[in-house]
Protein backbone atom coordinates (compact mmCIF):
# COMPACT_ATOMS: atom_id res chain seq x y z
CA UNK A 1 0.00 0.00 0.00
CA UNK A 2 1.11 3.23 -0.60
CA UNK A 3 0.23 6.57 1.27
CA UNK A 4 0.73 9.66 -0.12
CA UNK A 5 3.26 12.03 1.46
CA UNK A 6 3.83 15.21 0.28
CA UNK A 7 4.96 14.87 -3.43
CA UNK A 8 6.44 11.49 -2.24
CA UNK A 9 4.47 8.18 -1.92
CA UNK A 10 6.23 5.99 1.31
CA UNK A 11 5.85 2.08 0.97
CA UNK A 12 4.83 0.44 3.65
CA UNK A 13 3.45 -2.64 1.83
CA UNK A 14 4.98 -5.64 4.16
CA UNK A 15 5.11 -7.33 -0.10
CA UNK A 16 6.53 -4.46 -1.86
CA UNK A 17 9.09 -4.31 1.16
CA UNK A 18 10.31 -7.83 0.75
CA UNK A 19 10.34 -7.64 -3.34
CA UNK A 20 12.63 -4.55 -3.01
CA UNK A 21 13.84 -4.56 0.61
CA UNK A 22 13.07 -1.03 0.83
CA UNK A 23 10.74 1.36 2.93
CA UNK A 24 12.37 4.57 1.44
CA UNK A 25 10.03 7.04 -0.45
CA UNK A 26 9.27 6.90 -3.62
CA UNK A 27 7.82 9.02 -6.49
CA UNK A 28 4.23 9.51 -6.43
CA UNK A 29 2.18 8.87 -9.20
CA UNK A 30 2.65 6.56 -12.29
CA UNK A 31 5.42 4.38 -10.91
CA UNK A 32 3.58 4.10 -7.84
CA UNK A 33 0.77 3.02 -9.13
CA UNK A 34 2.76 0.56 -12.18
CA UNK A 35 4.43 -0.78 -9.29
CA UNK A 36 1.67 -1.24 -7.02
CA UNK A 37 -0.60 -3.02 -9.88
CA UNK A 38 3.19 -5.66 -10.49
CA UNK A 39 3.51 -6.62 -7.38
CA UNK A 40 -0.38 -6.97 -7.40
CA UNK A 41 -0.26 -9.26 -10.18
CA UNK A 42 2.84 -10.96 -9.09
CA UNK A 43 1.05 -12.04 -5.88
CA UNK A 44 -2.14 -13.33 -7.92
CA UNK A 45 -0.06 -15.41 -10.03
CA UNK A 46 2.18 -16.25 -6.62
CA UNK A 47 4.90 -15.09 -8.33
CA UNK A 48 6.83 -13.12 -5.47
CA UNK A 49 8.58 -15.34 -4.05
CA UNK A 50 8.58 -18.51 -6.95
CA UNK A 51 9.98 -17.12 -9.42
CA UNK A 52 11.30 -19.42 -11.64
CA UNK A 53 14.79 -19.65 -13.97
CA UNK A 54 12.59 -19.69 -17.07
CA UNK A 55 9.92 -16.38 -15.88
CA UNK A 56 12.72 -14.97 -13.99
CA UNK A 57 14.71 -13.62 -17.43
CA UNK A 58 10.96 -12.31 -19.10
CA UNK A 59 9.47 -10.68 -15.45
CA UNK A 60 12.58 -8.69 -15.03
CA UNK A 61 12.59 -7.74 -18.86
CA UNK A 62 9.02 -6.19 -18.12
CA UNK A 63 10.66 -4.80 -14.66
CA UNK A 64 12.96 -3.24 -16.57
CA UNK A 65 10.47 -1.59 -19.90
CA UNK A 66 8.47 -0.24 -16.90
CA UNK A 67 11.25 1.00 -14.86
CA UNK A 68 12.54 2.70 -17.85
CA UNK A 69 9.36 4.07 -19.08
CA UNK A 70 7.70 5.26 -16.00
CA UNK A 71 10.60 6.31 -13.30
CA UNK A 72 13.95 6.17 -15.14
CA UNK A 73 15.53 8.36 -12.86
CA UNK A 74 14.17 6.21 -9.64
CA UNK A 75 16.19 4.62 -7.14
CA UNK A 76 14.76 1.79 -5.70
CA UNK A 77 16.27 -1.44 -3.53
CA UNK A 78 19.77 1.13 -3.33
CA UNK A 79 19.77 0.51 -7.35
CA UNK A 80 19.55 2.88 -10.17
CA UNK A 81 17.68 1.02 -13.32
CA UNK A 82 21.74 0.81 -15.24
CA UNK A 83 22.30 -1.01 -12.40
CA UNK A 84 20.03 -3.33 -12.22
CA UNK A 85 20.38 -3.94 -15.65
CA UNK A 86 23.87 -4.97 -14.92
CA UNK A 87 22.71 -7.14 -12.28
CA UNK A 88 20.54 -9.09 -15.01
CA UNK A 89 23.01 -9.75 -17.02
CA UNK A 90 25.13 -11.57 -14.64
CA UNK A 91 23.26 -14.98 -14.47
CA UNK A 92 23.36 -15.33 -18.30
CA UNK A 93 27.47 -14.72 -17.64
CA UNK A 94 27.73 -17.06 -15.00
CA UNK A 95 25.40 -19.97 -17.61
CA UNK A 96 27.82 -19.22 -20.15
CA UNK A 97 31.01 -19.66 -18.02
CA UNK A 98 29.09 -23.36 -16.38
CA UNK A 99 28.49 -24.18 -20.19
CA UNK A 100 31.92 -23.43 -20.83
CA UNK A 101 33.17 -25.62 -17.96
CA UNK A 102 30.66 -28.44 -19.09
CA UNK A 103 32.75 -28.79 -22.60
CA UNK A 104 35.86 -28.56 -20.91
CA UNK A 105 34.93 -31.08 -18.80
CA UNK A 106 33.73 -33.50 -21.88
CA UNK A 107 36.91 -32.68 -23.24
CA UNK A 108 39.32 -33.82 -20.32
CA UNK A 109 37.12 -36.93 -19.43
CA UNK A 110 38.00 -37.97 -23.46
CA UNK A 111 41.50 -36.89 -22.13
CA UNK A 112 41.51 -39.04 -19.09
CA UNK A 113 40.25 -41.74 -21.64
CA UNK A 114 43.09 -41.56 -23.70
CA UNK A 115 45.71 -41.38 -21.23
CA UNK A 116 44.34 -44.74 -19.47
CA UNK A 117 44.18 -46.63 -22.84
CA UNK A 118 47.94 -45.65 -23.17
CA UNK A 119 48.58 -46.42 -18.95
CA UNK A 120 47.10 -49.58 -19.87
CA UNK A 121 49.25 -50.58 -22.84
CA UNK A 122 52.23 -49.50 -21.14
CA UNK A 123 51.34 -51.47 -18.07
CA UNK A 124 51.32 -54.85 -19.90
CA UNK A 125 54.41 -53.57 -21.70
CA UNK A 126 56.10 -53.76 -18.98
CA UNK A 127 54.82 -56.21 -17.37
CA UNK A 128 55.53 -58.27 -20.32
CA UNK A 129 59.15 -57.14 -20.11
CA UNK A 130 59.41 -57.88 -16.35
CA UNK A 131 58.24 -61.74 -17.54
CA UNK A 132 61.09 -61.57 -20.23
CA UNK A 133 64.02 -60.51 -17.99
CA UNK A 134 65.70 -63.30 -16.78
CA UNK A 135 66.63 -61.61 -13.60
CA UNK A 136 62.96 -61.68 -13.05
CA UNK A 137 60.77 -63.72 -15.26
CA UNK A 138 57.32 -64.90 -15.10
CA UNK A 139 57.69 -67.00 -11.79
CA UNK A 140 59.25 -63.94 -9.99
CA UNK A 141 57.95 -62.50 -6.66
CA UNK A 142 58.37 -58.99 -8.84
CA UNK A 143 55.75 -60.20 -11.26
CA UNK A 144 53.67 -61.78 -8.76
CA UNK A 145 53.63 -58.08 -6.72
CA UNK A 146 52.26 -56.61 -10.05
CA UNK A 147 49.48 -58.94 -9.13
CA UNK A 148 49.81 -61.33 -11.84
CA UNK A 149 50.26 -64.93 -10.99
CA UNK A 150 53.11 -66.80 -11.41
CA UNK A 151 53.97 -69.96 -13.43
CA UNK A 152 54.28 -71.73 -10.41
CA UNK A 153 50.72 -71.03 -8.95
CA UNK A 154 49.04 -71.18 -11.94
CA UNK A 155 46.57 -74.03 -12.44
CA UNK A 156 46.99 -76.35 -15.56
CA UNK A 157 43.50 -76.87 -17.28
CA UNK A 158 41.52 -79.62 -16.26
CA UNK A 159 41.15 -82.33 -19.55
CA UNK A 160 37.24 -82.37 -20.64
CA UNK A 161 36.19 -86.01 -21.86
CA UNK A 162 34.86 -85.52 -25.50
CA UNK A 163 31.76 -87.19 -25.53
CA UNK A 164 30.83 -88.64 -29.26
CA UNK A 165 27.38 -87.83 -30.30
CA UNK A 166 24.70 -90.31 -30.58
CA UNK A 167 22.46 -90.74 -33.04
CA UNK A 168 19.18 -91.36 -32.88
CA UNK A 169 17.24 -94.08 -33.67
CA UNK A 170 15.75 -94.01 -37.22
CA UNK A 171 11.70 -93.93 -37.60
CA UNK A 172 10.55 -96.72 -39.53
CA UNK A 173 9.61 -95.49 -42.99
CA UNK A 174 6.83 -96.93 -44.15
Amino acid sequence: MLIPHDEKSICVDPLFAAIFRCSEELPSGAIGTALLNLIRTLKEKNMVTKLKTQTLAARSYELITSWREYAPEASLADRTLAQFEVEKLAPGEIQQRIDTAKAVYLGLIVDRDRANTTLRKTLVMVANAIRATAAYGPDSAFYRSLGFVVDSERKRPARTRVVAPVDPPAANAA
